[in-house]
């Protein structure tokens, strides 16, 4: 569980996150959403615990996120970044066994082995196995990442995610539509469908709108909405927030798509941060 109570961010003079509080007790996944420089990965930084809040506190499975040891935390948390170190040197193999290295004290075993191997099956890459990481397409690198974070999550003695959180800031870059939606899928069916939670930080709407189960709206560091996702996703607040004309399209097969159109005028944009807070 993560209890986040009156959390807020400053660089300096600069605030990041205005004070919000948050919680996470059960199996979901939670969008967060909203503008360029809206807070949104400063908010995933403070609730896996790289950033210490400037106010306010964040407990994770009841304890302060300064008093958990990095391997410790390693065995509940795992974190998708936006920008990944480059693996130069290593296979797509190898680069995969390094989200199993907090679960062994020299060498994989049998159990990690097959886990590598059901993860390339599930992401179709198993004919890349043997092949340098750095020689991969950036949308190809990027389903590697988000398989070794995921990998480090799992157990081996255990289906079960409870109590542990995947964070993925930004997932779906370099990646074309197929993509995108196999990999939210699978951090659906391999996390929430296994009683884990995810926190995954998006800029598109449509794809909140089909895997979410709660969104976050940011939007210059306020808390603007923090709800179930049809209240949440709706067209004036998000009109409102993104300085756009937002529609919500719902078919007679009651399947539903978010578009944007003419941008709205500057004397609304200017005023958007005030009404946003009383909306």
């Amino acid at each position: 569980m993560i209890l986040a109570e009156n959390i807020s961010f400053a660089l300096g003079k600069s605030s990041l996150l205005q004070r919000a509080s948050f919680r996470f007790d059960k199996p979901e996944f939670v969008a967060v959403i909203g503008p360029n420089g809206a807070g949104k990965s400063t908010l995933l930084q403070l609730l896996s615990g790289f950033y210490k809040p400037t106010t306010g506190s964040v407990l994770i499975n009841g304890k302060g996120t300064h008093l958990w040891s990095a391997s410790e935390f390693a065995h509940f948390r795992a974190y998708l970044q936006q920008q990944q170190s480059v693996f130069e040197s290593f296979t797509v193999e190898e680069v995969l066994m390094m989200g199993r290295t907090i679960h062994f004290a020299s060498k994989l075993g049998l159990a990690d082995r097959l886990l590598v191997n059901q993860t390339l099956i599930e992401l179709g890459l198993v004919e890349r196995k043997n092949q340098a990481f750095n020689h991969l397409s950036g949308g190809e690198q990027q389903r590697i990442q988000f398989a070794r974070t995921l990998l480090q999550l799992k157990d081996p003695s255990s289906e079960s995610l409870a109590g542990k959180t995947l964070f993925l800031d930004e997932p779906l870059n370099n990646l074309d539509l197929y993509y995108q939606y196999n990999l939210l899928q699978l951090a659906r069916t391999n996390v929430v469908e296994k009683q884990g939670t995810v926190i995954a930080v998006l800029h598109d709407i449509n794809m909140a709108y089909q895997f979410a189960d709660r969104v976050i709206v940011l939007s210059n560091g306020n808390t603007i909405c923090d709800a179930p996702t049809e209240e949440a996703l709706h067209p004036e607040l998000l009109s409102r927030v993104y300085g756009m004309h937002i529609q919500k399209h719902e078919s007679e097969h009651r399947t539903a798509y978010f578009s944007a159109s003419n941008a709205l005028p500057q004397s609304a944009v200017s005023n958007r941060k005030e009404s946003l807070l009383h909306y």
